[in-house]
């Protein structure tokens, strides 16, 4: 079976990339990839559609023939090809926290179509620090949810419009559940990276929230990608879509907190 790079877009959030067996009856342009990152800024909100391509290729395949709109409980929001596989929305709009919406996809006579549940905010109380092998970040959460964080450094000692953030390599899952009510999600970023803390202890975390179906399904494509790994096999990844395409559209809210690390 020929291999092809399914890429698994997150943005700046989560990805990762994954060998799959692919079946020999299809064709690779037929493998279609949809990413995208929805928030709930008023704003023209984007989509990427793009065809899985072989490991070996460094060859970038965008898909400019799509046809998306995504239904949300009163309207429907249609999106138009601007360049390079790219899609953006006809109008500005955002998504609302809790609600459901369906995403619709159809390219070469083929729907794919997923659900998006817009994830809820959530409260950041603080973050904060009893040491480096220590640091939290205190939340409250009004639902069952997920969260994505991302940790940066200062490279000053003043928090003032010229401070510069550095983001602190991901080097263990940033990906967590939250319950409801007020709760403590510890940092393993920082716990990962004492030498930074120590001369750069002013940290900014950001959060990214998810929904149920999200979480669950990130957490799904890290149990397939470390069973491949360990058996040195390669099937075909989850998908979130129907019709075997492949990627992640969801809707998100996004936070962050600055706080000093404790000596």
């Amino acid at each position: 079976m020929k291999k092809l790079a399914i890429y698994l877009f997150g943005i700046f959030l989560f990805s990762c990339q994954e060998e799959a067996d692919f079946n020999p009856n299809k064709f690779e342009d037929e493998v279609l990839v949809i990413n995208g990152i929805l928030s709930e800024n008023i704003e023209y909100q984007q989509i990427e559609l793009s065809y899985a391509t072989t490991i070996n290729s460094d060859e970038s395949k965008s898909c400019t023939t799509g046809t998306i709109n995504l239904m949300g409980p009163s309207e429907i929001y249609t999106f138009t090809h601007i360049e390079n596989g790219l899609y953006q929305s006809t109008v500005p709009f955002g998504l609302i926290p809790g609600d459901d919406y369906s995403l619709n996809v159809e390219n070469n006579a083929t729907l794919s179509s997923g659900n998006i549940k817009m994830a809820s905010p959530i409260l950041i109380d603080s973050g904060y620090s009893t040491g480096f092998s220590n640091a939290s970040l205190a939340l409250n959460s009004s639902v069952t949810q997920y969260l994505i964080y991302e940790c940066y450094y200062a490279d000053t000692s003043e928090i003032d419009t010229d401070t510069v953030w550095t983001k602190i390599n991901v080097t263990s899952n940033n990906l967590e559940k939250t319950t409801i009510g007020p709760q403590n999600i510890f940092l393993r970023t920082l716990t990962d990276e004492y030498s930074i803390m120590v001369s750069n202890p002013l940290i900014k975390v950001i959060t990214y929230t998810l929904s149920n179906e999200v979480g669950s399904y990130m957490r799904e494509l890290e149990q397939f990608s470390l069973l491949n790994s360990t058996n040195n096999a390669y099937s075909n990844p989850p998908t979130y879509f129907t019709n075997e395409a492949y990627g992640l559209v969801y809707g998100t809210v996004k936070d962050s907190t600055i706080f000093q690390v404790s000596y």
